[in-house]
């Protein structure tokens, strides 16, 4: 798989049983040097779709990794991104619907930045296995974060050592107790709804 595939489709797919790889230099020469643009090693300035069952490895040494300027959709696949800064970057919408994502980022691991329209910057996540390394966030969305399955394991800032310590709280809180699992599981249905919402809107844009 080569950059110049990335180039000319909105859609990518990874077959099952490759093994693709795509670094980019720690220097780039801009034809518009106002922009910042290109800013990752995979990057779209429209929707970029991956999906498949295959294996992509992309090392980001200018800045980000993977980068869609408007709506990214993960539909599933191997995912390793190893970057300067941000891993993993949707402006508008960053939408997984499945897949194993490992980040080691310099930046944030998964993110959603675009803060001027209340209805974007939003990260949804149906399901997935997340193995995320932070310099700073490790997931960080400008309007909402939505999450409704998934396996976590996410250091951020060098880890808890580097925390600040408090008292351990107990669960018992206004979303604690049995009394409130009637609430929990219609909020987790909504937010279901919300996320096939936010992937069928990816999915008419492209």
């Amino acid at each position: 798989m080569t950059l110049e595939e990335f180039k000319i489709a909105n859609k990518c797919f990874i077959e099952e049983g490759t093994e693709n790889n795509i670094v980019d230099g720690a220097k780039y020469v801009l034809a518009d040097t106002s922009t910042d643009e290109p800013s990752a090693a995979i990057f779209s300035k429209d929707n970029l779709v991956i999906n498949g069952n295959g294996k992509l490895t992309v090392k980001g040494n200018y800045k980000d990794g993977i980068t869609s300027k408007d709506d990214l959709k993960v539909m599933g696949g191997n995912i390793q991104i190893t970057a300067v800064d941000d891993g993993l970057v949707g402006r508008d919408i960053l939408a997984v619907k499945d897949g194993t994502i490992t980040i080691e980022s310099g930046g944030d691991a998964v993110k959603s930045s675009n803060d001027t329209d209340s209805t974007q910057g939003i990260i949804a996540i149906e399901k997935g296995t997340f193995n995320l390394k932070a310099q700073k966030d490790g997931i960080q969305a400008e309007t909402a974060i939505l999450i409704a399955d998934g396996s976590f394991n996410i250091t951020t800032g060098g880890g808890s050592v580097n925390g600040t310590k408090k008292a351990e709280e107990g669960m018992r809180g206004p979303m604690g107790g049995k009394d409130n699992n009637t609430l929990q599981l219609m909020l987790k249905q909504k937010l279901m709804d919300f996320i096939l919402m936010e992937i069928m809107k990816v999915e008419q844009r492209l």
